[in-house]
């Protein structure tokens, strides 16, 4: 969904990443990336980590976190 404070429309989307277990989250992309799918090439083997994803519109705004997902890399 497009941030609730902005009338701009969705420019793109933030990928966030912690640790499994942890609450630090990071920011992936840096530039916000239109494509509605994200692959995460610097996770390490038997790791486990948590994402959510933020809508961005064409002022930056972000919306609100999607609900978050765990993944271990076997």
């Amino acid at each position: 969904n497009a941030p609730v404070t902005s009338t701009d429309p969705v420019a793109g989307y933030h990928v966030y990443r912690a640790p499994g277990g942890s609450s630090s989250f990071q920011l992936l992309n840096s530039i916000v990336d239109a494509v509605t799918t994200y692959a995460d090439k610097t996770v390490q083997s038997g790791s486990a980590y948590t994402y959510f994803v933020k809508s961005v519109d064409g002022s930056g705004v972000e919306s609100v976190a999607s609900n978050q997902v765990s993944v271990t890399i076997p």
